[in-house]
């Protein structure tokens, strides 16, 4: 019987991960970027990094859903505590950008403030990659987000 759990959970895990998507986009005129991994049935959990090596700051673990807007069709909704970590600030950023690889890539970050409403942080288009090797050199260049005033 643990044999049969045993490569039952073996079988699980390695269809999980056969399932799993990857979406890579670097901010077009910033330094980071963002590696997700989109897994599921269906596919909407993503979990990743917010990628700032190439901004001389150390990386972000990230995490999120794929979800549709009605009209807009999908896209990638990531919760990123970077405020908190690099400012020591109580909330944390939300990065909404299209799913859709085949489309042309934009996001916005929107600062996630206590009380539950978002503002707008800055925005623009992105490019996909398939892995950091060829993303391309990003050192010297701003990173996406602004650091707000305590």
């Amino acid at each position: 019987m643990k044999k049969i759990c045993l490569v039952l959970a073996v079988v699980i895990l390695g269809s999980l991960a056969a399932s799993a998507t990857n979406i890579n986009f670097s901010f077009d005129g910033y330094c980071d970027a963002i590696e997700l991994t989109l897994t599921g049935t269906p596919k909407v959990y993503l979990d990743g990094v917010h990628d700032l090596s190439a901004c001389g700051l150390p990386n972000t673990l990230i995490g999120g859903f794929a979800h549709t807007i009605p009209g807009y069709g999908s896209w990638l909704d990531t919760g990123d505590p970077l405020f908190g970590y690099l400012y020591g600030l109580p909330y944390g950023l939300e990065l909404l950008s299209n799913a859709n690889t085949k489309q042309s890539c934009i996001w916005a970050y929107y600062i996630d403030f206590a009380g539950g409403f978002d503002v707008i942080d800055n925005s623009g288009t992105c490019t996909y990659f398939k892995s950091a090797l060829t993303r391309g050199n990003a050192a010297g260049l701003p990173r996406s987000f602004k650091k707000i005033q305590k």
